[in-house]
């Protein structure tokens, strides 16, 4: 067993004796996606309603530098994450596995609409659906990372983020769809992540 194992060990303990529960550690990653998508969609809403000089090839390249963002962005986020005590709890793990697989299903879904429409088997509103299926994933998320880690308020945050996403079909087809789409990633993933960050514990000793 490792030093750093073993000091991850005391720590749920000492929480266990408490009767408390580890912290959830996706704070940095949920402001991260939280604050990048909520960018992106206020940029599209710019494009879309003609408030740019730019013309609707824009979009393409909003969304091809969204991508690269956001790739680079996780590459910097896991080789910089500092080791902090609970990262083993059942909790952070159903959360990895939670978030990772909500981050899956996405990507194929938006692949999918993708590949519809360069085919021609779909109209582009198609694109516009992808919001309201990625607030449904993460209305699931939040309600299964809040069970496993007896967080109350992610129950909240769950039904908010389902209401949202059927409020999302209303808007299809029209710029402002983005625009909503800025504020409710906002409520459901920055501030989520910034309240959790608020909350997560210093690095471990031979990290700090």
């Amino acid at each position: 067993m490792t030093e750093t194992t073993e000091q991850d060990l005391s720590y749920l303990r000492a929480l266990a004796q408490k009767g408390t529960k580890a912290p959830l550690l996706s704070g940095r990653y949920l402001v991260f996606w939280g604050g990048l998508i909520a960018l992106t969609y206020l940029g599209h809403y710019a494009i879309a309603s003609g408030r740019t000089p730019f013309g609707g090839e824009a979009l393409g390249f909003l969304w091809l530098a969204f991508g690269i963002v956001g790739i680079l962005g996780m590459v910097v986020l896991r080789r910089t994450f500092p080791a902090k005590p609970g990262a083993a709890s059942f909790g952070n793990t159903v959360a990895r596995e939670t978030w990772s697989m909500v981050g899956i299903a996405i990507s194929t879904y938006v692949a999918g609409a993708l590949a519809a429409l360069v085919l021609g088997a779909a109209d582009a509103l198609l694109m516009d659906t992808i919001m309201a299926v990625a607030l449904v994933l993460y209305g699931i998320a939040f309600a299964v990372t809040g069970r496993a880690a007896e967080i109350g308020w992610f129950r909240f945050v769950s039904v908010l983020s389902l209401i949202l996403a059927g409020v999302s079909l209303t808007l299809i087809g029209r710029a402002e769809l983005y625009l909503y789409g800025a504020a409710a990633v906002t409520l459901v993933g920055l501030l989520p992540g910034l309240i959790l960050l608020r909350g997560e514990p210093a690095p471990s000793p031979d990290e700090a």
